[in-house]
């Protein structure tokens, strides 16, 4: 994936439905209409942690046979790699992922597993934002070491698929990270794809 210029530093509205308003007007589809308080900036470099462009299905070990597990690899970038800007201050924590996804298929999300790099893994319950934001998250504060070469796999109950859960461009999620919840924090957006 190419990285914007630091010129080009979006500062967009959040929820995740209002974060990606302008990625959709500019892929030619349907855009959402948001009143949201807080700011962040969707620039990809702003934050070392990145999504990798592909996820990849695989049997669940906690969810039992019913479920695919959708697993999405972290990295992180070398610091000299890093966009310049106000909203990343050094050691910020990946304090959470965020999905756009569709709120209808709610019930089919049985929770995730979380690895962190070098250590177990863990089984969290599934968390969305509120009604009406098409957002499905899952908090993880990990640090560097533990985003780099990190695995979260989404728990969705057969039949459906990720492809069914994401909302947006016809095949691909839209995955964005943070570092914090407040009024200048980082919240790059990334595309991925089976």
């Amino acid at each position: 994936m190419m990285m914007p210029s630091p010129a080009a530093s979006p500062v967009v509205q959040r929820p995740m439905s209002c974060i990606l308003a302008n990625t959709f007007s500019l892929l030619g589809l349907s855009a959402c209409r948001c009143s949201c308080l807080s700011r962040c900036n969707t620039t990809q470099g702003v934050l070392p942690f990145i999504v990798s462009p592909s996820y990849y299905p695989r049997a669940s070990p906690f969810f039992g046979s019913l479920v695919t597990e959708y697993c999405f690899t972290l990295n992180t970038l070398p610091a000299a790699a890093i966009v310049p800007s106000t909203c990343y201050k050094a050691n910020d924590l990946l304090a959470k992922i965020e999905w756009y996804a569709d709120e209808a298929l709610r019930s089919a999300v049985k929770g995730y597993t979380i690895t962190p790099f070098g250590g177990p893994s863990k089984k969290v319950f599934p968390s969305w934002g509120a009604p009406g934001t098409s957002t499905l998250k899952v908090n993880l504060n990990w640090n560097g070491t533990m985003a780099n070469g990190g695995l979260v796999c989404v728990a969705v109950q057969k039949p459906y698929t990720m492809q069914n859960l994401c909302k947006g461009a016809p095949g691909q999620c839209y995955a964005s990270v943070f570092n914090r919840d407040n009024s200048d924090y980082c919240c790059p957006i990334f595309r991925a794809g089976p």
